[in-house]
């Protein structure tokens, strides 16, 4: 053992037959003779790492952690030598034999020949994937590296390891200006007919750098499996702790669509990258869309405003005033258009919506009432302030169709529901601040029993002649041309500022109050005023025309909707008369049974102009409507003279067949006479000192004794009527 220090390591193609079995018998456990001198010498090292590397290099791992077992024995300090002398071994250059063997593995597992590494190079070298050319200093890594076939793992012993064939860097970091999430925008390069091809892609870092998840980005072409993943994973780690420590840039990214911090139009801001293209790519690809000449578009576009046709001017302006909801800071709204088939509904929509992109059906831009209300909210989160577009709401589900109500309200309120995730945290809400654009054959009142989701609908009546005689001309055409306003609108948006364009608001706003008068509903005159401000802006900056929608706005304010036509109890009312009307074999209940039409559970009963109804049976009817509060539906009832009750506010018992029963009796006309239990007579109790307090109780109490005579009178048979005249001549 003692020689074996002073001998000298010598070519590949000899052999030390002392230092191969210095080595066999430290690898048997023979270390007995060495000495801390030993451990501690350089040269010992070399001769070792010579044996072992160029033998059975795999044994090297095991024969350092025997020599550090060994060290602790000499103390700290032999310890600390042998492990610096360890880590200097890994920096040497083993023997030519090994070099040999690594540099043949390289060449097995390369792809190509010296005529595929041509055409790698024929890449533009300015935007090369794999140069940090960016006004950024070349990055260099720790323990990876890369070049035009693929990634390496630098190994201290078998030199570079290809981990990856697909060639691919992180350039630049993202914070998502929503969430605050980190991004990382990734450089890969892929051949297409063996042409390398520049990709891009912005991937979070919860998926980069996660084995598991980095395994979807196969799907982009990169060539990682489950095999090489973790190696990927050190790569990409590897990548950005050098980079970053080298000065990485950073940037904003957004998920939605809509005005930016910079008061720009994403996904126009350039300052601020898109990040959401895998999810919404059809989209994103719609609304970045712009073909054909902008002269021959605008000229189509001057000509259909023409036309005078008030649903497809209405849509043109409508697409526009989705933007200016969040300026003006307003509520989002649904502009809904209806009319018999065939009359150019859908097609209104798709003329509107060119103006910002490609706007053919299956582009992505239109939807259907067909989707899952979670589906929509993320898809309005992602607009955010552009506009939705849902074609055709016979389409409605029935989930939906049993709550429109709920769905017009998320789709007002602009904030969807918040929902978990598999690791117990939450999702992002969905929010957005936009317009809904949405056609049907049937309004979407017609759908809702309460006025909450009415009152957020303005609805126009489409006409019900064909505008275009050969339509699918038209459907063509702007399949070719369009996305030619959106920018120019945007920048005007943002050069004028927001108390300019809220001064028209203003403007329109006072011009339909008086029109509506007392009846008006803010959340109907907020959303024209809105439409009509957009109208104007296109009208005097895009499409220079002189056609505004301002000439009709008398047809538009005749369109929205008072207090009277969303009035919740009143809606039960009629659905309650049309139920009793159409339900005659459930109210015969006074009939005697072998007289009846049919064997059927009765509800109630009829007389006169009255309808009686059974509470329990007046419940279930008004819940089947949609009508959930019978309470508040029987004191506006009482409040309007519609029906009696006792004291307390509870149905009162009447004779039926010899039996008394309880019963909610309602008016069944306008003509019936006012039930006489609503006309409860005026005591002074309460009354105050004021004497023109008591002069409006007496002529309360004039009012209720006049109208409880006519009830009275109204009751009398042509009998007792007679005999009452005859009474009242002789008086």
């Amino acid at each position: 053992m003692e020689n074996v220090k002073n001998i000298t390591i010598r070519t590949d193609e000899q052999t030390s037959v002392t230092v191969t079995a210095y080595a066999e018998a430290i690898s048997a456990g023979d270390y007995s003779e060495l000495t801390a001198d030993d451990l501690v010498n350089a040269d010992f090292y070399k001769k070792l790492a010579y044996v072992y590397c160029d033998n059975n290099g795999v044994d090297w791992v095991n024969a350092k952690r025997t020599l550090r077992i060994i060290a602790r024995k000499f103390g700290e300090d032999v310890y600390n030598d042998v492990k610096e002398n360890l880590e200097a071994t890994q920096k040497i250059e083993f023997s030519r034999a090994k070099k040999r063997k690594a540099s043949d593995a390289a060449k097995e597992n390369a792809v190509g020949t010296a005529s595929t590494n041509a055409v790698a190079r024929e890449v533009d070298a300015s935007s090369n994937a794999l140069e940090l050319t960016d006004g950024q200093q070349q990055v260099t890594f720790q323990h990876h590296s890369n070049d035009e076939l693929g990634c390496y793992k630098i190994d201290p012993y078998n030199g570079r390891i290809r981990i990856c064939n697909t060639p691919m860097i992180v350039t630049k970091k993202y914070v998502n200006d929503e969430t605050g999430r980190v991004q990382y925008h990734l450089r890969y390069i892929v051949r297409e007919n063996g042409t390398p091809v520049i990709r891009e892609k912005i991937v979070p870092a919860d998926i980069l750098l996660n084995k598991s998840s980095l395994l979807k980005l196969s799907a982009d072409g990169l060539l990682i499996n489950s095999s090489n993943a973790s190696d990927v994973v050190e790569y990409l780690t590897d990548n950005i702790s050098s980079y970053e420590l080298a000065g990485m840039p950073q940037g904003l990214s957004t998920t939605k669509f809509g005005w930016t911090r910079n008061g720009i139009l994403s996904p126009f801001d350039d300052s601020v990258v898109f990040d959401g293209e895998d999810q919404y790519r059809q989209l994103y690809d719609a609304f970045t869309d712009v073909a054909g000449d902008r002269d021959i578009y605008l000229n189509k576009m001057r000509w259909i405003r023409s036309l005078g046709r008030l649903e497809y001017n209405v849509f043109i302006s409508a697409a526009l005033a989705s933007l200016l909801v969040s300026v003006i800071h307003i509520n989002s709204f649904v502009v809904h258009v209806y009319g018999k088939t065939e009359c150019g509904k859908t097609l209104a929509m798709l003329v509107a919506l060119s103006q910002l992109g490609q706007s053919e059906v299956h582009h992505g831009m239109i939807t259907t009432y067909k989707n899952k209300p979670a589906g929509l909210e993320f898809r309005l989160h992602c607009l955010n302030h552009l506009p939705a577009a849902l074609d055709d709401c016979s389409q409605l589900t029935r989930d939906m169709e049993r709550n429109i109500e709920g769905f017009i309200y998320d789709l007002c309120e602009g904030i969807g529901s918040l929902r978990g995730t598999k690791d117990g945290g939450n999702r992002v809400l969905p929010t957005w601040q936009n317009l809904t654009m949405s056609t049907g054959e049937t309004t979407l009142s017609s759908y809702c029993r309460k006025a909450g989701g009415t009152n957020r609908v303005i609805e126009i009546r489409a006409e019900q002649s064909a505008v275009f005689e050969h339509p699918e001309d038209i459907a063509a055409f702007f399949a070719d041309n369009h996305g030619h306003v959106i920018r120019p609108f945007a920048e005007l948006i943002s050069t004028m500022g927001r108390e300019t364009i809220a001064e028209i608001y203003d403007k329109y706003k006072h011009l339909i109050l008086p029109k509506k008068g007392t009846d008006v509903l803010s959340k109907q005159v907020q959303p024209l005023a809105v439409i009509l401000t957009a109208d104007e802006l296109l009208t005097d900056y895009i499409y220079y025309d002189d056609v505004y929608l301002r000439d009709r706005l008398d047809d538009l304010v005749a369109m929205l909707k008072g207090r009277s036509d969303i009035d919740e109890h009143q809606q039960a009312y009629d659905y309650l008369a049309d139920v009793c009307t159409g339900n005659d074999a459930r109210f015969q209940w006074d009939t005697a049974p072998e007289d009846r039409s049919s064997n059927a559970e009765q509800w109630g009963w009829t007389r006169d102009e009255y309808m009686y109804v059974f509470p329990s049976f007046l419940k279930s009817i008004l819940n089947r409507g949609g009508y959930r509060n019978i309470k508040e539906f029987t004191r506006w009832a009482i409040e309007h003279q519609l029906t009696d009750a006792n004291k307390d506010g509870t149905c009162k018992n009447y004779t039926i067949c010899g039996a008394s029963k309880r019963a909610w009796r309602f008016r069944f006309a306008e003509s019936a006479p006012v039930p006489t239990s609503t006309l409860k007579p005026v005591t002074k109790s309460g009354r105050g000192s004021d004497p023109n307090e008591d002069a409006y109780y007496q002529q309360l109490a004039q009012y209720m004794n006049d109208a409880a005579c006519h009830t009275r009178d109204a009751q009398r048979t042509p009998g007792q009527q007679a005999v009452r005249d005859v009474a009242h001549d002789a008086g």
